[in-house]
């Protein structure tokens, strides 16, 4: 098994080159509906985060955060497949959000300013406190994302 942090791929692949599913760790999958799958990759890519091609295809792309923790970009009418409740429009509403801890605020910096020079938007001005340092922008989805340090 292949393991890595931030922009690392996770395989867990046997001699054959099947999924391995004796040797995965316990793992974290959020899923988010999102309406252009290869959009969503490309801009999850240009964040520094890998696709796990193990958990992707042409519904969702895996996106790799940590070692045991992947997003799933999932297209919203096969994310509807699994529910029986309406999407919420992230345009208009708020769903929920999607928060990351970095090593540092220059992290949380890039992240971010590599997520608004690539299609998302701001959401609130940057919070500092106390040792907190955090910055959030919703993605192509409207999908918020809150990264921050604490430290």
């Amino acid at each position: 098994m292949v393991t890595g942090g931030h922009g690392k791929v996770i395989s867990a692949r046997d001699e054959r080159g099947h999924i391995d599913w004796k040797q995965m760790p316990t793992m974290v999958f959020p899923n988010i509906p999102v309406r252009d799958v290869p959009a969503a990759r490309a801009f999850y890519t240009s964040l520094g985060f890998a696709i796990n091609e193990d958990f992707s295809d042409e519904h969702a792309a895996c996106i790799v955060v940590t070692d045991n923790v992947c997003v799933m970009a999932v297209n919203s009418e096969f994310f509807l497949g699994n529910t029986t409740k309406a999407l919420a429009d992230t345009k208009q509403v708020i769903a929920g959000a999607l928060a990351i801890a970095m090593e540092s605020r220059e992290a949380v910096d890039k992240l971010v300013d590599a997520a608004l020079s690539s299609g998302g938007t701001a959401v609130t001005p940057t919070t500092e406190m106390d040792g907190f340092y955090s910055r959030n922008f919703y993605d192509l989805d409207g999908h918020q994302w809150d990264i921050l340090h604490m430290g």
